[in-house]
């Protein structure tokens, strides 16, 4: 019983304190502006593909199996116009994705400045250069996972067409990537909650919040992805349906990482206040 009285508490002073912050409002900016540079994120994402091996259709086989029934008109209409496109429409999306997706990361700064009780300290041009930065750094790491889940059996595939004695290892290579990305995507955001703040934080503090976060992201997106192929009341708003369900899986996510930054945070705070209680006795 006073277990369940010790969790009742902690739950409700998380929430009150969590709740304090104000995260929800950085949370919805973020996923804002993620969300205007997601159609020219995926024409960067996707022109680089038709200079690979992947073929337009080896692409709508991929990323329509991964991603839930209800956006298959929304994604393939944007894949088949990239591969149709030209090298300048390229050149402005990653204008356009560079300044929506640095907006995004500048709302994730000050959430995670908000959360640590941190001040910024850096001017504009420098905060506009780190989101930047970050904004590419975080790309790169989801194209590397991406390639990874998606495109893992093609790419061993062709490994394995140049380095037949991979042959061998074929099913461990498929089966370890799973981990991988995991691993991955804890240390990337690991490296959010330690690099983006304007006071740099050890990795190792970071390292529950992001672990928290990882599982629980993919926990979520696999339960709404579940949701969203079996639920059809969706189909009262037509095209708009898209539209919805992005902008509530991109809250959702950013909502998470906050989360996650706030628990590293309270953990700090109540392993230093453990420890000034046993210097006192």
């Amino acid at each position: 019983m006073k277990k369940s009285k010790k969790i009742i508490y902690f739950l409700q002073s998380f929430s009150s304190a969590f709740n304090s912050k104000n995260i929800t409002d950085f949370a919805a900016s973020a996923a804002f502006f993620l969300f205007l540079s997601l159609i020219p994120l995926m024409i960067v994402a996707f022109s680089i593909l038709p200079y690979t091996f992947v073929t337009e259709e080896m692409l709508l086989h991929f990323v329509l199996r991964a991603l839930p029934s209800v956006t298959d008109s929304f994604v393939s209409s944007i894949i088949r116009e990239i591969y149709a496109s030209s090298a300048g429409v390229l050149t402005a999306s990653i204008i356009v994705t560079l300044w929506s997706a640095g907006k995004a990361m500048q709302s994730l700064i000050r959430g995670l400045n908000v959360i640590n009780d941190i001040q910024e300290r850096r001017n504009f041009f420098v905060l506009r250069a780190l989101a930047c930065l970050y904004t590419i750094a975080l790309l790169l790491a989801m194209l590397i996972m991406m390639g990874m889940l998606m495109f893992g059996r093609t790419i061993v595939n062709f490994m394995i067409g140049h380095f037949p004695q991979l042959e061998a290892f074929r099913g461990r290579i498929l089966i370890i990537r799973y981990p991988i990305s995991l691993v991955l995507l804890v240390i990337v955001f690991t490296a959010i909650y330690c690099l983006v703040p304007s006071k740099k934080q050890k990795f190792s503090k970071q390292l529950p919040g992001a672990v928290f976060s990882c599982v629980v992201w993919y926990v979520a997106s696999w339960f709404f992805s579940q949701y969203l192929d079996n639920y059809d009341g969706f189909s009262t708003y037509g095209s708009m349906a898209t539209i919805i369900i992005i902008m509530i899986y991109m809250y959702m996510m950013m909502y998470i990482l906050m989360v996650g930054a706030y628990l590293n945070n309270w953990l700090g705070r109540s392993e230093k206040y453990a420890d000034e209680q046993s210097d006192n006795t």
